[in-house]
Formats: structure tokens, sequence, C-alpha cells
């Protein structure tokens, strides 16, 4: 419980949310990484609610093929993205450790990992989670992800390809060019997006305010969690 801190009467602290209580009922099923091994147990409508992957997953017409129907392998090796995913499943929020601008490689890694797995599963609500969190961490923070996140990142397609160059051509300067260091490890299309979008800001706009917008780069037409994806015949 929130406490005043001059030692009083504790702090009133408002821990009501809109929406229905999340549904803790049907099987459990065990999602298992790629050796096999259980990376947690988890009730279905909950990991159902809002991964494609899942839902298609746990079809019977699927799950009958399998020899264990309550096991699911991970499509991707990601366990440690997994238990971030399965912990944001319970509680929407993301933990992480206190944030260090000398380890902050790793610690937007773990954002980057999770944004992968999110498109694994076809999860575009967590996708858009882990987006938000990496822009309040560059906001709080003031330091942006370069290195290896943006090479787990510039693996795949995505919006998130779009926010790392963004975030790449609003914030870097020679005024701390330990940024630099990481360079090896980024991709080359990564620096031929920073190129473009800065060539336009210097043209159209300032780049202060280009990602102000968490919605800018969220996916869209999210289906909700009564309801199946719309198939192109």
């Amino acid at each position: 419980m929130p406490t005043d801190p001059n030692g009083g009467t504790p702090a009133f602290s408002d821990n009501r949310t809109t929406g229905e209580a999340t549904r803790l009922c049907g099987p459990f099923m065990n999602v298992v990484d790629q050796d096999g091994s259980s990376l947690a147990v988890i009730h279905k409508d909950v990991l159902c609610k809002s991964s494609h992957y899942f839902r298609n997953a746990t079809k019977p017409e699927w799950s009958e093929l399998r020899n264990e129907p309550y096991t699911i392998r991970l499509p991707v090796e990601q366990p440690e993205a997994f238990r971030l995913y399965a912990h944001w499943l319970y509680s929407k929020t993301l933990p992480l450790p206190e944030f260090k601008k000398e380890t902050s490689v790793g610690y937007f890694e773990k954002f980057a990992r999770a944004y992968v797995l999110g498109e694994a599963l076809l999860d575009k609500l967590f996708k858009n989670e882990v987006i938000n969190a990496i822009l309040a961490t560059n906001k709080k923070e003031a330091h942006s992800p370069i290195g290896r996140p943006v090479a787990i990142i510039y693996d795949g397609g995505s919006p998130a390809r779009r926010l790392m160059a963004d975030m790449c051509a609003v914030n870097f300067n020679e005024k701390d060019a330990s940024w630099t260091n990481e360079f090896d490890d980024c991709p080359k299309e990564f620096f031929q997006d920073v190129v473009k979008i800065m060539t336009k800001w210097r043209r159209d706009v300032s780049p202060a305010i280009i990602y102000n917008a968490f919605g800018d780069y969220h996916e869209k037409d999210i289906v909700p969690a009564n309801e199946s994806p719309k198939v192109n015949e």
C-alpha cells in the first residue's frame, strides 16, 4: 500500500480499471520451448486472448494432431521473451530491471526480442505494448536503442523498424558519440532508413515532434478475443 513519505496516514491509491475481469477458467496449456522444456502453464482463455497463433493451435483440428493436445511448442526460440509475455498476459505489465545507461543495450534487447516473439505469436496487442515501453523508456531515460536491438528488429519487417530509424535520426548527436560504438551490429538497411528520414525532416518538419504519438507505430485492426480474423477467399 502506498504510504505518506512523512510517515502519516497511508496515501490513497485508486486501483480501479475499466474492463472485464480476466477469465481464469478452462483447461491449462503447457507452452514448451524448441527443445521441449516447459516454459509456462497458462489458462487456455488467457493464452488465446490476443494471440492468433495460440487461437489456431488450440483449435480441435490442430490439437488432435499432437501427441499431447494440451502442449504447444513456441514457433521461435525466445524463452526469456516468452516469460515476459506470460507475465504480461496476466498482469498487462512488462517487468524489467532498473534502467542503467551502461547496460541499456541489454535492456532494449529484451524489448526487441519480446517484439519478435509478438510477431511470431501474431499478437498485435502485445507488440503495441512493447512499442509503448520502448518509447516510454526513451522519454524517461533519454536513451535510445542501437546495436543488437536494432539488428533484432530489422531481421523482420514491421512498424518497429521505422521506430528504430526515427529514434536514431532524432536523438543521436556528436555531443555523446558513445552510441557509435554499436554501429557494427546495425544492418545496412537501418542506416539507409536513417539517412532518408533525416533528409525528409530537414526539408519538411521539425524532428522534435515526429514520434510523440505512440499510435503511429501501432498495428491496427486488432481482432477482439471473441472474434476470428477474416481470411481472404
